[in-house]
């Protein structure tokens, strides 16, 4: 895909964040009035679909348009998260049970970066012994 840097940056910046944004208020207000755990389930299949059409993209349009899915599925995580976890823990661990969900994303993030880096560091070194697929 021919890419410009500006089409990266709406691609990884201001299209999911603007989708976040509005997809939150429309989870909370969902959240509200459906079934969390029925809500959860369709949200985290859908985004699992929209992660799996992403290996489909033949340009960038098709590309977008499956980044803004994946990013629609995924926001619905913090409100409906949210909303159940006073369900599963009492008054006093609530705080402790947000905390760790919250600072577990941050650092599963770090760590998911961090082996990617190694990764194609690896593979910049080691490309010429892998295997091609044609």
């Amino acid at each position: 895909m021919n890419v410009s840097d500006t089409q990266i940056g709406i691609l990884i910046g201001i299209g999911p964040a603007i989708l976040a944004g509005a997809g939150a208020l429309l989870f909370g207000w969902l959240t509200d009035r459906t079934s969390r755990h029925i809500l959860l389930a369709v949200c985290v299949m859908f985004w699992s679909a929209a992660t799996a059409l992403l290996s489909f993209a033949t340009d960038y349009n098709m590309f977008f348009l499956g980044v803004m899915f994946l990013a629609l599925g995924e926001t619905a995580l913090g409100p409906i998260c949210s909303s159940i976890t006073p369900d599963l823990f009492p008054g006093k661990s609530r705080v402790t049970a947000n905390i760790i969900f919250a600072a577990t994303g941050s650092a599963l993030a770090g760590v998911g970066t961090a082996a990617s880096g190694a990764l194609l560091g690896w593979l910049q070194f080691h490309y010429t012994e892998l295997p091609t697929i044609i």
